[in-house]
Order: structure tokens, then C-alpha cells, then sequence
């Protein structure tokens, strides 16, 4: 389940964390994507309902200060619960918010093969691997390589 992010000129901002199961709802009238004016030395303008500051990675608050592991949404990418600035070794970009493993990528891959095997008019992608990220096919001029590992 992705993050939602709703905008509307004029009307609040809604974020909906589903690991952290709440609503955090942003308005123009303060710093865009900011809960509450945070302290300036709080690096990108997040920080706890008590005004301290959260890790480098999160936006729009967070639970516990300086943790990446308690984040609201990350600025960057998610891997395992965490706000990470970039994928880890051996895992992807999927949906370009989350790292996944590889097994993770192949399995997308030959869930939606099986299922075009059983149906014809399977509406699944065969995600492939490009470029660091999982994503649901080759772009224009690429085709695909069957790899086990």
C-alpha cells in the first residue's frame, strides 16, 4: 500500500502513514509538508509534537527524534520499517518509495507468468529488474534476460 498524498489548493494535505496507522493532516498556512513550525535548526522542518528534531530522512514528522526508524513518511525510500537515502546492496526501488530483495522482484514476476499461463486475460505485470529498480516492464528498447540470482 502506497502513502497517499492528496493536494488541493487552498485545503489541507493528507498523509496516511499505513505502518504507522494515522492521518496526519498538513494546511497551507504553515510551511508546506510541516505539522507545526519546528525549530530552524531541525534540518528540513520536521520534528516530534515536543519540538525535536527527527532524522535527516523523514518528512513531515516523526514519532522519536533522530530515529530514522520512527519516520511519519520518508523523504527518501523504505527499507524494512527504516527511512533510508538509498537502497541497500542486493534489494531495489519498487514503486519508488520501498527497497525490496531480488526474491521479492522474481516473485511479482512468476506470479503474474503463472497467472497469463492459466488465464490469457491475466491483467498482471511481469516485473523485471532495470537499473536498480523492480519495476512492471523493460523500458523502450530493452527486452528481457532470465536470471535465477
Amino acid at each position: 500500500m502506497l502513502i497517499s498524498f492528496c493536494f488541493l489548493p487552498l485545503f489541507p494535505l493528507l498523509i496516511f502513514n499505513p505502518f504507522l496507522n494515522f492521518h496526519i493532516c498538513f494546511t497551507n498556512s504553515v510551511l508546506p509538508l510541516s505539522p507545526a513550525v519546528c525549530p530552524m535548526h531541525c534540518k528540513h522542518q520536521a520534528c516530534t509534537k515536543d519540538d525535536l528534531c527527527c532524522h535527516d530522512q523523514c518528512l513531515g514528522g516523526c514519532l522519536k527524534p533522530h530515529s530514522a526508524d520512527h519516520c511519519v513518511a520518508c523523504r527518501g525510500l523504505q527499507h524494512e520499517d527504516k527511512c533510508v537515502e538509498r537502497c541497500p546492496e542486493n534489494h531495489f526501488t519498487y514503486r519508488g518509495w520501498r527497497c525490496v530483495s531480488f526474491g521479492f522482484c522474481q516473485d511479482l514476476h512468476n506470479r503474474c507468468k503463472r497467472e497469463k499461463e492459466r488465464s490469457k486475460s491475466a491483467d498482471c505485470h511481469e516485473y523485471v529488474i532495470h537499473n536498480g529498480a523492480c519495476i512492471h516492464e523493460c523500458p523502450s528498447g530493452y527486452t528481457t534476460v532470465n536470471s535465477s540470482s
